[in-house]
């Protein structure tokens, strides 16, 4: 009978190894437009032309862009940026050059679902031309999509500004989250640096507490150390009394704070901020041999937003200030307030505005 077994057996296998150093950081907002999702993988072999990225049902990846800078840098990077390609079902990224191995990054503008997906994990696949694999991850986990428990409304992703973004100088990041109606039980706000292991990152530059200033008077700063600069690659700055249930106000929240930019551009070129429920979030990433930031996750976390990068030597342009912002705040005697027309901006599209496709794909050379 060819239906049943006649003999079973038992052979010696072998280990599948996969991708590693994955890492996928987003908002999960319910039925938010326009999040963008930053990803970091860990590339071990070379000669992949691109990229396969499979989100978790009912998370759509754009393919819609204003701004795409998945090239080295360089001379080639005009050339490249032209020759990239978006296709979607799945969501491809075929690239005009072969990858190196090396750690990338890249910040893609999505659509997230009204609840958390059952299978909530990405899958990503590197693969040559002929299509076969070269390098591949699994099961990534993704975030879960915050229930209507717990209300978080934002007008727009956070936004990134710089004063100068020239290699190895000193630059004022202004960074910030708006909020439609107020938002409760939020005890700290956790801003991270671009870095790579043993390579360039963005530095804190901050001396004096007058390097750090709240930009809407309205924010609930803590009456005596109101911020934690101890990471040199982050910045954490607490919400009035930690053991007390904070209300903050709707409104946009704004903060400027010093940097030196590194001479190069870091491996992983995003940004994080994340709105944490205590205020001794965790800091996962200062573990021993991580590449790159892994923002807190778990109880402590409401969300974790990602932002990409800017390019060294980019231009500061005059921006307007954004609507809603309040005027700029002296937090300690003798502080100046400084304008903001000095700074550059950058921002992914708003929840019911214009649909933007960020990468940001970077390479780490050991």
């Amino acid at each position: 009978d060819l239906q049943r077994p006649t003999a079973w057996g038992e052979a010696e296998g072998f280990v599948i190894s996969s991708m590693p150093d994955c890492q996928v950081t987003y908002a999960g907002l319910p039925a938010a437009v326009g999040i963008v999702i930053g990803i970091q993988f860990n590339l071990r072999f070379g000669g992949g032309v691109s990229v396969v990225i499979s989100p978790p049902d009912g998370v759509g990846l754009l393919c819609s862009y204003e701004t795409l800078t998945l090239c080295p840098a360089g001379d080639q990077r005009e050339e490249c940026v032209e020759g990239v390609q978006c296709s979607q079902n799945p969501f491809t990224l075929t690239m005009p050059w072969q990858l190196a191995a090396g750690h990338y990054s890249l910040a893609v503008a999505s659509n997230m679902p009204p609840e958390s997906p059952r299978a909530n994990v990405f899958n990503i696949v590197v693969a040559d031309e002929a299509g076969e694999t070269v390098d591949a991850r699994f099961q990534i986990p993704g975030a879960p999509i915050l229930g209507t428990d717990i209300p978080l409304d934002v007008a727009s992703q956070p936004t990134l500004s710089w004063s100068s973004s020239d290699a190895g100088t000193s630059s004022i990041i202004r960074m910030g989250v708006d909020f439609r109606s107020p938002v409760d039980n939020v005890k700290a706000l956790y801003f991270q640096f671009p870095k790579e292991r043993g390579g360039p990152q963005v530095v804190s530059d901050i001396e004096v507490t007058t390097d750090v200033r709240a930009l809407n008077r309205d924010f609930p700063l803590t009456m005596t150390q109101w911020f934690d600069d101890s990471v040199p690659t982050a910045l954490k700055i607490f919400v009035d009394d930690p053991l007390a249930r904070t209300e903050l106000p709707a409104g946009l929240y704004e903060f400027t704070f010093r940097t030196t930019q590194p001479a190069r551009e870091p491996a992983a070129n995003l940004w994080f901020l994340t709105l944490c429920r205590t205020a001794t979030c965790a800091l996962p990433e200062e573990e021993e041999g991580v590449a790159y930031h892994r923002p807190p996750t778990g109880d402590e976390v409401h969300v974790s937003f990602a932002l990409p990068g800017f390019q060294l030597g980019t231009e500061a342009t005059s921006v307007s200030r954004l609507a809603g912002a309040s005027e700029v705040t002296t937090l300690a005697p003798g502080a100046s307030t400084m304008s903001p027309s000095s700074f550059m901006n950058t921002k992914a599209s708003g929840l019911a505005g214009v649909f933007v496709f960020f990468i940001v794909f970077s390479l780490l050379e050991f």
